[in-house]
Formats: C-alpha cells, sequence, structure tokens
C-alpha cells in the first residue's frame, strides 16, 4: 500500500508518540463502517464516510491510530488540498468525516483523545444560488408538454416548487405517502429516520390528480414517479429528465435544489412565517432558515428604499431647492 503520509512526513518534524501495540487505522475503518451499520444509519451516510475516510486510509498506510496526531492530520488535509485542488466545502467534510472515525476510536478505547478534535473547518463563504423567477418558472412548466411524461414532469416541479421537497424525499415517495384529500404529503427523511407531514395548495393537488390518474393505467408499483413503461424513476433518470427540460426552456444555471431555495424564499416573501418554513423544509435548527430570511432582509432594504415615505416626500429636493434660491 503506497505509504502517502511517510514523504509528506519527511519534510515536517518527526513525531515524537510512542505507538501502542494496536490494530492498524485501516483496520480500525472497518470496523467503525460496521459499527454504522450496526447503528442502522442511512446507506448514503455509510457511502459518505466510505469514500471521504478512503483519503485517509490511502494516505495513512499501515499505521496505529496511535501514530497519527492532528499534525498529521492537517498535513494530509493541505496535501489534498494542494494536489487534487479540494473546495472549502470538499475538506470540511473530510474533517467531518475524520472527526467521526476518530470520536469512535476514542469511544471503543483504542485512544484516549482524538487527534481530529484539533484540526478546524476552513470558513466557507455561504452563498445561497439565486431562486427562480416567475418566468422561469412559467418556461420550465410549459415545457413540460402534455404527453404522459410532461404531464408527470409538470406535477413533479410543482410539488419540488411548493413543498421545498430534497430530491432523495421526492424520489422516495410512495402513494400511501400522498394525501389528495387532505392536500399533504409525508416525508420520510432517511439520515434521520424521522418522519413530518407537508402541505401543499390546490394547484398542485390538481396536478397531482391530473398525473396519478394517467399513472394508475401505466403501473403496479408503489412509487410515485415512473418511467412511460411503469418503473420506478432512478436517481440519474430523475435529475437528467428534468435538467434537459430546463436546458430547453432556456433557464439557464438550473439545478434540482435551486427548487428548493425559490420555495423558501417565495414563501418568506408572500409573508410567511419562518418557523413554519423550517418545519416544512425539515430543518433540524433555525440556522439554515436563517439564511433565507437574510436573503428577505435584503429584499426589505430595496423595498424600502424604493417607497419610504421620506423619501417620497422630496425633502432633500426641497432642501436643494432652498439653496438655490437663498
Amino acid at each position: 500500500m503506497t505509504d502517502l503520509l511517510a514523504s509528506l512526513m519527511e519534510q515536517a518534524p518527526a513525531d515524537t508518540q510512542v505507538p501502542l501495540p494496536q490494530v492498524p487505522l485501516r483496520v480500525m475503518a472497518d470496523w467503525f463502517y460496521a459499527d454504522g451499520a450496526a447503528r442502522n444509519l442511512a446507506p448514503r451516510t455509510l457511502e459518505f464516510y466510505r469514500c471521504k475516510l478512503a483519503y485517509l486510509v490511502t494516505a495513512a498506510g499501515d499505521r496505529l491510530p496511535q501514530d497519527i496526531s492532528a499534525h498529521h492530520l492537517r498535513l494530509i488535509v493541505q496535501h489534498y488540498r494542494e494536489k487534487r485542488a479540494w473546495s472549502a466545502t470538499s475538506v470540511n467534510h473530510f474533517i467531518t468525516a475524520m472527526r467521526a472515525f476518530f470520536n469512535f476510536l476514542v469511544d471503543e478505547g483504542v485512544l484516549e483523545v482524538s487527534p481530529a478534535s484539533k484540526v478546524d473547518h476552513l470558513k466557507v463563504d455561504e452563498h445561497l444560488p439565486d431562486p427562480l423567477t416567475q418566468k422561469e418558472i412559467v418556461r420550465l412548466l410549459e415545457g413540460c408538454g402534455e404527453s404522459f411524461c410532461g404531464v408527470r414532469d409538470r406535477a413533479v416541479f410543482l410539488v419540488f416548487l411548493d413543498t421545498g421537497m430534497r430530491l432523495g424525499e421526492v424520489l422516495r415517495l410512495n402513494l400511501a405517502d400522498v394525501d389528495l384529500a387532505l392536500g399533504q404529503i409525508r416525508i420520510r427523511q432517511a439520515k434521520s429516520r424521522k418522519e413530518r407531514l407537508v402541505p401543499f395548495s390546490g394547484t398542485t393537488r390538481r396536478a397531482l390528480i391530473h398525473y396519478l390518474t394517467q399513472r394508475a393505467t401505466r403501473s403496479k408499483v408503489d412509487a410515485v414517479w415512473v418511467t412511460e413503461d411503469g418503473t420506478a424513476f432512478t436517481r440519474w433518470y430523475f435529475i437528467k429528465r428534468l435538467e434537459r427540460i430546463a436546458r430547453e426552456a432556456g433557464v439557464a444555471g438550473f439545478h434540482l435544489h435551486r427548487l428548493r431555495h425559490t420555495m423558501a424564499t417565495q414563501f418568506l416573501r408572500n409573508g410567511g412565517n419562518a418557523m413554519t418554513l423550517q418545519r416544512i423544509l425539515g430543518h433540524a435548527s433555525s440556522r439554515m432558515t436563517q439564511r433565507y430570511c437574510h436573503l428577505t432582509d435584503a429584499d426589505a432594504q430595496a423595498d424600502h428604499n424604493s417607497a419610504s415615505p421620506v423619501e417620497g416626500w422630496g425633502l432633500e429636493a426641497r432642501r436643494r431647492q432652498q439653496r438655490r434660491t437663498a
């Protein structure tokens, strides 16, 4: 196995920590994955850890966990950031995975202290993509067409825009999750295993009825979203289908998460309550929801600048006029 850390350490002061007779870190990583599976972590969470920690295992070679210090981890982070051009977000994901892994080793009694606890996350500029405009939304919906697939795609777009659901949540919808009578969707969150009920409007209800009526003669599967031949959507098909509609409709910079941003922003612009939005979006804390509030704060500033009573009275213009006539 290539020992990347050995080459990195040739350029750095030697570590003086004395290793204890223990299992190599690469084996401990397998134990960590097994523990996650035993705790019923979501498959995508486990895949996240495997993907990120593979870089740590490659760099560490056959070293023991006790051989790894915070200094080593910083060298590894710096190497991947420079050699693989990792973004700050990618680096932070790597650090998050390392912290979870070394915390596991502390819990198991392998280590007394986690070296990853001393590796700080990088500061990342928080940026929300621009929400879709009303004209762009109209172009998306009109670009769906009137075929079965078009009726389905229009319902998909409206569900995204009306509920702010995540891609995975929309994909996992089964027929039993959609209550047309009450106008509610039951959302099953894969990561937390929690459920929440999200309302949808009359417009979305009519679009769903139109789609589900046609769908009933085509498919017997439980999944809400099916292809023309009645099989359930795959993630790849879902993304590429909607991105193609957006491209043909001339909606630049489109990606599915932008629909969620659009829903959240417009909900607040229309007078919706931030706490209600937090529940609808399934945010564990108010921190993410507050980012949308900051965006609408900027809207309020722009509205105030154009509609301010003081500005409307023309006081400054009168003052300048008085100066000229004085």
